[in-house]
């Protein structure tokens, strides 16, 4: 703004400069949509890494296409990725539901449902503890078992300590657990009372009463039974000597102490020094006390079924036990995984304030690739339902959407009928490849599994655009695809000739090719309106793809030219900075042209904006750039030279 000077004296003055520099977006932030095991509904989860994929939304399923794909995407060097995870319904057990347990307080008083964070049977798999460290508040501990078996090892596990029923807390059991919870959450607390103290029942403490003059008590008294550590038997002894023992509270401690002091040849274990005991679905367990300073999920101990050497007879004692030591941990139940979404869950719903399948990917900032695997097992009218909501959210989106053909087209005569019979999946911004791959499936032994090539072709992209730019073709013998054994469908391994890939190639349908040496590629790099007789402008990959990397960069970069005096000095700001971003990506080598001149033009002056258009609040710039095509057929001429004399 200008000085305003009142005394004599230098004034400084900073002047805009008029640069603001335009940023290319990146090019290869991968979308998958498909069904997983648990993770978010509906929602575009971001990840970065496989890591994250199975942290997130757990092992890859045996029904999962999509599940494949991500980890291909990443086997083949892609990076930022989205996931949605959509499921049908389903019925009976597989219906697709949420982990449930409901906590009642000291009372007996329903005090609140706990229920796993996402719908799956994972969360059949969780298992809470309560605490009491205090009179007025409880400790909350969270163990996620590898599954659900009476036995199973926690995977990991959760503390929350210090909670209070009361609203005002700051330590509100609702609100902490709902903030800070990867695991569990609380839909609704059934009753807020800031007056009285109320704190839900603690775990362990329950049972059927035994009386000190019992029969079975007093058979049990002194007697042995193993306790495994690690593979090591330890025997622990029981007693009960001059004990008043009335309720399973005094007895449950007796037969803690008896496992904390077990020995074997070499002494006690030290992981026993604080071991608590637990019933779980009829099975005894063993492990630190979850409240305790030195707690460990990953040690447990089972109590053997079998006879301990030292005392063969008594074993069988203590199975009265069973009727005395209650559930250590309350289990969460009723966790289903759905079913295998249908055309329906892939495309979802558009509503901008609740947007599902796809339209999820509308709430994330960018994407740039497309993979719905699970459209190519789909009948042929659903697959073309959700091929065609794909193509037009991806123009919106400027994506570029990688479409998948279904197990059954295994010949080149039938990949070529199937393109023929869907006309409408040719866009500039599509793109498919034959045959499928074939990888080593975990489910199954390791026999090899045919996947659609999508994931491995969105991994392939981000690879090249790292290593050599989004204008690269991404093909070639640098195109290798790494985890993959096999070309093929599940019926049969296809390795294509050249005539067969000249075939295909004609008509847009990219191949992949095995080469000695080099082993599986892509092997094509066209567009689905790339086919021959088209003669579309945006006839391969890369030219598209650089497009609409250029085509958002810029819609992005210019944002500040709205509300600006639509004059001369605005026009020659925005030649400054659009000039110089596509003069960056010239230096690169993006375009064609050996100077900027022949690579590029940036128009916009009283020419494209007349005085109609600023009169209407538009101002109009022109962008063209020469494409680098790729070098698709190598042609070397040989022929013999007369010998000098």
């Amino acid at each position: 703004m200008p000085v305003q000077v009142s005394y004599p004296g230098v004034y400084i003055q900073e002047v805009p400069s008029g640069v603001r520099p335009i940023t290319a977006v990146p090019t290869s932030i991968a979308a998958f949509i498909g069904y997983f095991s648990q993770g978010p509904l509906d929602e575009a989860t971001e990840i970065n890494g496989m890591g994250d994929f199975l942290r997130i939304f757990g092992p890859i399923h045996k029904e999962s296409e999509a599940g494949y794909a991500v980890e291909q995407f990443y086997t083949n060097g892609g990076g930022k990725a989205y996931v949605v995870r959509v499921a049908a319904k389903g019925s009976g057990a597989t219906e697709l539901n949420k982990a449930k347990v409901k906590l009642v307080d000291t009372a007996g008083v329903d005090l609140m449902d706990v229920e796993a964070a996402n719908d799956g049977a994972w969360g059949n798999a969780l298992r809470l503890t309560v605490i009491h460290p205090t009179i007025t508040t409880f400790d909350l501990v969270v163990n996620r078992y590898f599954n659900d078996a009476p036995m199973s090892k926690v995977q990991t596990s959760e503390k929350f300590v210090g909670l209070s029923s009361d609203s005002d807390s700051e330590r509100y059991f609702l609100r902490v657990i709902n903030a800070e919870s990867q695991l569990i959450h609380v839909p609704k607390d059934y009753r807020v009372d800031t007056t009285t103290v109320v704190l839900p029942a603690a775990a362990g403490t329950l049972g059927t009463a035994v009386s000190t003059t019992s029969s079975e008590l007093a058979a049990l008294n002194s007697k042995n039974f193993k306790v495994v550590v690690g593979g090591t038997d330890f025997v622990a002894t029981i007693d009960f000597a001059g004990a008043t023992v009335a309720s399973p509270a005094d007895l449950r401690p007796r037969l803690e102490s008896a496992i904390r002091g077990a020995q074997n040849g070499g002494g006690p274990s030290p992981a026993l020094d604080a071991a608590t005991v637990a019933l779980i679905n009829g099975r005894f367990q063993i492990r630190e006390t979850p409240g305790g300073r030195d707690y460990d999920p990953t040690h447990e101990f089972d109590i053997d079924t079998g006879t301990p050497a030292a005392d063969a007879a008594n074993r069988t004692h203590l199975g009265l036990l069973n009727e005395v030591v209650s559930d250590q941990e309350f289990v969460l139940q009723g966790g289903g995984n759905g079913e295998a979404p249908t055309a329906a869950e892939l495309i979802g719903d558009p509503n901008p304030d609740d947007p599902k399948g796809m339209y999820a990917l509308t709430k994330v900032d960018l994407f740039n690739v497309l993979c719905i695997p699970r459209a190519a097992e789909l009948s042929a009218a659903e697959m073309t339902s959700v091929i065609s909501k794909a193509m037009t959210l991806c123009d919106e989106e400027r994506a570029f959407l990688l479409i998948d053909m279904p197990d059954s087209q295994n010949t080149p005569q039938k990949a070529s009928d199937w393109i023929d019979a869907n006309a409408g999946f040719r866009s500039p911004s599509t793109a498919t490849f034959f045959p499928r791959v074939r990888v080593p499936d975990r489910n199954d032994g390791n026999r090899l599994r045919s996947i659609g090539p999508s994931g491995t072709m969105a991994g392939i992209f981000a690879k090249v655009d790292t290593m050599r730019g989004v204008w690269k073709a991404p093909a070639g013998i640098e195109a290798q695809l790494r985890g993959v054994s096999e070309l093929g469908f599940s019926s049969k391994t296809l390795n294509l000739t050249d005539a067969e890939n000249g075939s295909l190639n004609p008509i847009a349908i990219n191949c992949l090719r095995r080469f000695p040496i080099h082993g599986p590629v892509a092997w094509g790099s066209r567009t689905l309106q790339g086919a021959d007789a088209i003669g579309s402008e945006w006839k391969y990959i890369p030219i598209r793809r650089l497009a609409l990397m250029i085509e958002e960069s810029l819609y992005r970069g210019t944002k500040w030219v709205v509300f600006e005096p639509n004059d001369e000095p605005l026009w020659a700001k925005i030649r400054q900075n659009v000039t110089a971003f596509m003069l960056r990506l010239h230096r690169q080598g993006a375009f064609a042209g050996a100077s900027p001149d022949d690579a590029f033009y940036v128009k916009c002056d009283a020419e494209t904006t007349t005085p109609t258009d600023q009169n209407l609040g538009i101002v109009n710039v022109e962008v063209g750039f020469a494409p680098l095509k790729p070098a698709e057929f190598v042609v070397i001429k040989i022929q013999q030279i007369a010998q000098a004399s």
